[in-house]
């Protein structure tokens, strides 16, 4: 429970010991269910790769499914193996989710193949970047995050084909 704003996490998590919990990018489990008040992940992103994922894995967050929780204007970059990771929430509702985005790392196959992996009938609120096409993500995360402090810029360090950075407005 808690707030998490302008995170960036770029590894590999891997899960050894077969746990069937939640991992994610950012955050594995996202909840409000021993307090009351509002569990808010804002303007992070995750570059990650994923073996051995558990049943809820995703590149920000593994489950966003309790109490009153949210992602706003978060992004992540995925390579995975397997079917069971969603690009943004392993577990989740799309209301819960406001401009969040993913894509996958060049190279990295088929997967994840949508937003959040239990809600294979939409990618509402968690919207696939193809290819390094990340002008109109930006400015919707921006438009989102205006009120924020905190505004997404186009990276051009050397890793500038890869995704966009955060800071502080």
């Amino acid at each position: 429970t808690g707030r998490v704003t302008a995170c960036r996490f770029q590894g590999k998590l891997s899960n050894s010991k077969g746990s069937s919990g939640s991992m994610g990018g950012v955050v594995g489990n996202n909840s409000t269910v021993m307090k009351t008040d509002e569990s808010t992940i804002t303007a992070c992103y995750a570059n990650c790769e994923f073996e051995n994922p558990s049943y809820y894995t995703g590149g920000v967050i593994g489950n966003n499914n309790s109490g009153n929780s949210q992602v706003i204007a978060c992004y992540s970059v995925v390579k995975a193996s397997s079917s069971n990771i969603g690009g943004v929430c392993g577990r989740g509702d799309k209301s819960r989710l406001t401009s969040c985005y993913w894509n996958k790392l060049q190279g990295s196959g088929t997967y994840p193949q949508y937003g959040i992996n239990n809600d294979v009938t939409t990618n509402e609120n968690a919207t696939e970047v193809r290819g390094n096409s990340w002008s109109d993500a930006m400015s919707a995360m921006n438009s989102t995050l205006s009120s924020m402090g905190w505004q997404y810029k186009e990276n051009t360090d050397s890793d500038s084909a890869v995704f966009p950075l955060i800071v502080e407005k």
